[in-house]
Order: C-alpha cells, then sequence, then structure tokens
C-alpha cells in the first residue's frame, strides 16, 4: 500500500512526539539527576549555603562566557573541514557547557533551600515569584523543558544563544548587560518556578511508599503530556483566531496558561524518573548511581542526536512568535533525521513549518504562495544564494 505524503507526515510527527516523550526525555532526566546531584556530593558539602553560592557563580559567569563567545565559537568550529573533528568540538561543547548550566540551577535551588527550607510555603513562594516575574517580563514559556522541548544536533546554529532582549553583539556594553541579565534574572526565576512545583508535588504525592508516589507523578505527566502534543493544532488556532481579532492580551494569557500545563506535566515527568532513579539504582552507593545516570544521559542523547536537549540556552519572549506558532512544541526527531538523510524526498512540509524553515535559513525577504499543486513567487531583493536555498525548500515541502 503507497501511503500518501500527507499520511506518513501525520504519523512521522506522532512518532516524534513517541520518541522525545518515552527515550529523549528519561535520557535528559537521566543526565541532569546524575550532574545535579554529583555536584551534592563534591561542592563543599559541609555547607549548603557556600556549596550553593559556589554553583551559582560557576553558573552564571560560565554561561554569561559561553555567551559571549558564542558567535567565535560560531565562525571558528563550523568553519573547520573536517566533520568528524567538528562533531567532536561541538560534543565537547556540550558536555562542557552542561556542567555549567547544571550548576547554575543547583546553585539557585539549593539556595532557596539553604534560606527557606523544604517545607510546603517555600515551594509555593518559589512557584509563585518565578510565575509572577517571569509573566511580567513576558518570560514565561521558557519554563517549558523536555519532553515537550527538545532540540536536534543538526542546528546549523549550534553554538547561537538568544538573550532577553536580542542585543547586537557590536553594541559591547548593551551586549553584556543584556547576557548578564538573560542568565541571572529570567534562567533563574525558571529554577525557582521549576523548584516551586517540584516542593508542591512532594506535598501533595506524599505517600507511604515512595516508589508510589512517583508512579502517580509518572501517570500525571505522561498523561498530560500525550494529551498536550495532541492539542497543539486546536491550541495554536485559539492563538491565531485570537491574534486576529487583536486580543493580544487574551492570547498571552491562553499562551501561559498551555505553557503552565506543558510544565506542570514535565516537572511530574522528571520528578517521577529522578524518584524511581533514586530508588533502584545503587541507592547504597549515591556516587556511583549519580555518575552512571549522568553518563547515560550524557552519551544517550548524543548518539540520538539530541545533546543539546540537556542545555538550557535561549531567552524565549512570549508572544514573539506570530500566527499561532507559538504553541507548536519542537519535538522533533524523525522529521529531522529524515530532513538531513534525503532518505525520504516526499515528504510533505506544512505551509507553517516552510516559513520556519525559510526564516532559519536566514532567506527573508522571500514571498511565497503556496498552494496544493503550484508555489511561487520569490522575492526580486532575495540574493541568488537564497534564491537557491529557497527553491531548495520548496522542492523538498512540495
Amino acid at each position: 500500500m503507497i501511503m500518501s505524503p500527507e499520511v506518513k507526515l501525520t504519523l512521522w510527527r506522532i512518532l516524534d512526539g513517541f520518541i522525545c516523550i518515552f527515550i529523549l526525555a528519561p535520557l535528559v532526566v537521566f543526565y541532569w539527576r546524575g550532574s545535579f546531584q554529583l555536584l551534592d556530593i563534591f561542592t563543599y558539602p559541609s555547607s549548603l549555603e557556600i556549596s550553593s553560592w559556589i554553583n551559582i557563580a560557576i553558573g552564571v559567569l560560565g554561561t554569561v562566557m559561553v555567551n559571549l563567545s558564542q558567535n567565535v565559537l560560531h565562525k571558528t568550529v563550523d568553519g573547520i573541514k573536517s566533520t568528524a573533528l567538528q562533531i567532536i568540538c561541538k560534543r565537547f561543547y556540550t558536555y562542557i557547557y552542561g556542567w555549567i548550566i547544571v550548576n547554575h540551577w543547583r546553585g539557585i535551588w539549593r539556595l532557596w533551600d539553604a534560606y527557606t527550607g523544604t517545607a510546603f510555603w517555600s515551594g509555593v513562594a518559589s512557584m509563585l515569584i518565578g510565575c509572577f516575574l517571569l509573566i511580567g517580563m513576558k518570560s514565561f514559556r521558557n519554563v517549558v523543558a523536555p519532553p515537550l522541548v527538545t532540540v536536534s544536533d543538526f542546528d546549523k546554529n549550534y553554538f547561537i544563544i538568544k538573550t532577553r532582549f536580542r542585543t547586537k553583539a557590536k553594541k559591547s556594553w548593551n551586549y553584556l548587560a543584556d547576557n548578564l541579565f538573560s542568565v541571572a534574572i529570567p534562567g533563574s526565576l525558571v529554577v525557582s518556578v521549576w523548584r516551586g512545583q517540584w516542593a508542591v508535588l512532594d506535598h501533595f504525592l506524599a505517600a507511604d511508599s515512595l516508589t508510589i508516589s512517583c508512579l502517580i507523578s509518572g501517570g500525571i505527566g505522561f498523561g498530560l503530556t500525550v494529551i498536550l502534543f495532541f492539542m497543539q493544532w486546536p491550541a495554536s488556532w485559539v492563538s491565531k483566531a485570537a491574534e486576529r481579532r487583536k486580543c493580544n492580551f487574551l492570547r498571552l494569557v491562553f499562551e501561559d496558561s498551555f505553557f503552565y500545563l506543558a510544565c506542570f506535566a514535565a516537572v511530574n515527568i522528571w520528578r517521577s524518573i529522578w524518584g524511581l532513579c533514586d530508588i533502584f539504582i545503587l541507592p547504597e552507593q549515591p556516587a556511583w548511581s549519580n555518575a552512571i545516570c549522568h553518563l547515560i544521559g550524557a552519551f544517550g542523547t548524543m548518539i540520538l542526536l539530541h545533546g543539546n536537549s540537556v542545555l538550557v540556552r535561549d531567552v524565549q519572549i512570549d508572544g514573539e512568535l506570530k500566527d499561532g506558532r507559538g504553541l507548536f512544541f519542537f519535538s522533533k526527531s524523525l522529521t529531522l533525521f529524515e530532513e538531513r538523510s534525503g532518505l525520504f524526498p516526499s515528504t510533505v512540509m506544512s505551509p507553517t513549518d516552510m516559513k520556519d524553515k525559510l526564516a532559519d535559513a536566514n532567506l527573508s525577504p522571500v514571498i511565497i504562495v503556496v498552494s496544493s499543486d503550484k508555489a511561487d513567487s520569490l522575492d526580486a531583493t532575495s540574493t541568488p544564494a537564497q534564491t537557491e536555498e529557497t527553491q531548495r525548500i520548496l522542492q523538498h515541502t512540495l
């Protein structure tokens, strides 16, 4: 039986979701659980307060340095002619940067623990402060994490990191301030939201058996994630309808509510897998248990060409993506492999995906009119290289 391109694309997206939810996400949690708790063990364990500040210093300063060097890394590494050497450099970058980010998260998380304890109301305060400030800065969508957001190692802008105010590198002092702000404020507030939700779940899902508590959390998380995966399309339609009616405030409220549910689902999944690892993977030998998880997560995601999924990098802006595109979770695996391998040239891409692809390829300004049987036309201002790339994408699309 010959499968139509539309049916195949739908099945491919469902398989993408399955891989991201049930394979990639657990690997990412393995990585974070191992890395986070290794820092618990080895970072000045005699004082939670001091160790937290050490982690924050490493995380914030390290991330700012990585951000400031992104253009140099982009030009230098992408300019390496040897594909093997380029891959090694990128994986080394991901591994080191991953440790820096985990330092930041562990520092903020444990600092809350050190100064406010781990009780229910500490979690509520952490969550509410993080939520309200992120919403006020139009940065709430950054609370979404794997499995509903994954990042492929195919990204041509592997080293490029978006800051909150999108400052250009040429404006040196403004660029430095933007990078420092993006890491220290929105980045830290996301940690507060996650810590708060985790603490609240620990309170409400407390059970005689930690295993049962983790399984309940996993059922909630995986179940809600699957629902949200299929709700992307109707949610996008609602957002697009609100935008057309110029109800921008209601659109942001709706989108942020959707992101909150996505965050809630992710925290449940992470809490479940994390807790089950604590219970069943060498519980009497925490150092080895965490080292095993760290290595499985790090190398497992790299082998699946999604090592970047363990990183927390860009600062996304609420409402920045128009036409309902902001409510589509970037959780792709097979479609990215297919696109790179060229094994399935018959794939049909949706007009929305095509617009994203053209934008990512830096082909603006390009005007495209797409119908079921033809695509035209290219803007006269497109350069020859842009025109050639656009035609290649259109050929792949149609």
